[in-house]
């Protein structure tokens, strides 16, 4: 799978990305544009949360499932 093919793919309900054992789904975070895992970075290929927050339109509760999601990611070799 190429680079682009994973940077499209869905974050939310993802058998690979689970918590707890569970895959998950953060209707806040999908509200605001978090749908795959492309937007999971900003334009300079930075992880968002390690913005300035307070400049993002995160809340706490928002910053935490989205570090959550961080840690689970499936990382390719």
């Amino acid at each position: 799978m190429d680079t682009s093919a994973r940077a499209s793919t869905i974050t939310w309900n993802n058998k690979h990305i689970l918590i707890d054992g569970k895959s998950v789904f953060h209707y806040s975070l999908f509200k605001k544009g978090i749908v795959t895992l492309e937007d999971l970075v900003n334009d300079k290929n930075e992880v968002i949360v390690k913005q300035n927050l307070s400049e993002s339109n995160f809340t706490p509760m928002e910053v935490f499932h989205l570090m959550q999601i961080y840690d689970v990611l499936p990382t390719h070799s």
